[in-house]
């Protein structure tokens, strides 16, 4: 008994011993992903039930084991910084990106962003566009409709308005609308900046909140995460993606959005909606296993073709960025592990919306920059 005690602590400790080395090793080459790779202050709370980018804030987003020293910079109206528009004209009329991290840029520098982007791309062509980054990370449709009132007052007429709609959009039912966003105070709005600490020890909650709340301590667990959650994938019984799509919410997040439209129009802007896909329908290897190889969902651009019948009915200029994404089959598109769009993904988004929104924007944008002279 004795000797099988001790076999047994033997077996015990050289498992300890063995993935404490694995562990360390793991660090040096593939250190886990932050939970959160945000810089503290980047956003925080709004009375009017929005948050937004803190005016004038310089920071850098790391997420240790796919990006490091992504810089981000605000201006002083709380709007991500895109560096080319600085060599635009001052009567440009303005294309207003409104969404979510994203559209933002989530693990993308300034330069990076697919909103920078396409002002390059503007530039090109005329002085007379600028592009104008509203998205901040975490938000969904509620926070774009609270938030659209001041954004309004930064617009002129003939501006275009675009929303960018991501799958958390898409599956998440706005919540109480009834909150009006207060007169912006920018000097005050500097000072109250939203402070994130990561927590020092994983969450116990639910096995999957722990797992991924390890996964940001352990390289161990950071490395197998991407298995387990492939193989709960392909031998779950039920979907809750196509639960969510039965019960009306996206729906709600289309009314929500004409409604956008409309309070748009009043104001004598443009608008449009723009699809930005999902990577676990985008890259084909991760929509295999989400989907169970189709059995919950045969399309494999499922945004998409859900929307286009809600597009319809509320009169909505809907783009779908998911073709210009779907190449090589997805592969590069995206931050494989934090699931954000790459540098490569947000050249291509820049590439389509530049060739989605010029037919309409350039020629009305020359015809006002001829009118001002």
């Amino acid at each position: 008994m004795k000797r099988i005690l001790q076999n047994a602590l033997l077996v015990l400790g050289s498992t300890i011993a063995g993935l404490l080395i694995l562990e360390a090793l793991l660090w040096a080459v593939y250190p886990p992903v932050r939970s959160n790779p945000l810089p503290p202050g980047l956003t925080f709370p709004r009375p009017g039930g929005f948050s937004t980018l803190t005016p004038g804030f310089d920071g850098v987003m790391d997420n240790r084991a796919e990006f490091t020293g992504k810089r981000v910079r605000v201006d002083a109206r709380g709007r991500r910084i895109v560096p080319a528009a600085s060599q635009t004209l001052p009567t440009a009329t303005q294309v207003h990106f409104l969404g979510d991290s994203q559209t933002f840029g989530h693990g993308l520098t300034d330069d990076e962003s697919w909103p920078n982007q396409l002002q390059e791309r503007f530039l090109e062509k005329t002085q007379a566009i600028r592009v104008v980054n509203w998205g901040v990370p975490a938000a969904n449709t509620e926070h774009y409709w609270r938030r659209l009132p001041r954004l309004l007052e930064d617009t002129s007429p003939g501006d275009f308005l675009v929303i960018g709609l991501t799958w958390n959009d898409f599956t998440t039912a706005p919540g109480p609308l009834d909150l009006v966003a207060p007169k912006a105070d920018f000097a005050k709005l500097a000072t109250g900046a939203q402070q994130y600490k990561e927590r020092a020890f994983p969450g116990l909650a639910d096995a999957k909140a722990f797992l991924t709340s390890l996964s940001g301590k352990s390289a161990v667990i950071s490395a197998l995460l991407p298995s387990f959650r492939s193989i709960y994938y392909r031998f779950r019984d039920r979907h809750p993606v196509a639960d969510i799509l039965a019960s009306g919410v996206t729906e709600n997040v289309f009314e929500l959005l004409a409604g956008m439209r409309q309070r748009a129009e009043a104001a004598e802007l443009r608008f449009a909606v723009l699809f930005l896909t999902n990577g676990v329908f985008l890259v084909d290897k991760a929509y295999g296993a989400f989907s169970q190889n189709g059995r919950f969902f045969p399309s494999q651009n499922v945004m998409g073709d859900a929307a286009k019948p809600l597009c319809k009915v509320h009169r909505l200029h809907c783009i779908d960025a998911f073709e210009a994404l779907h190449v090589n089959a997805g592969d590069g598109m995206i931050y494989p592990i934090d699931g954000h769009y790459s540098p490569q993904g947000a050249e291509r988004i820049a590439d389509y919306v530049m060739d989605a929104l010029a037919p309409s924007l350039l020629p009305e944008a020359l015809k006002k920059h001829r009118a001002t002279k």
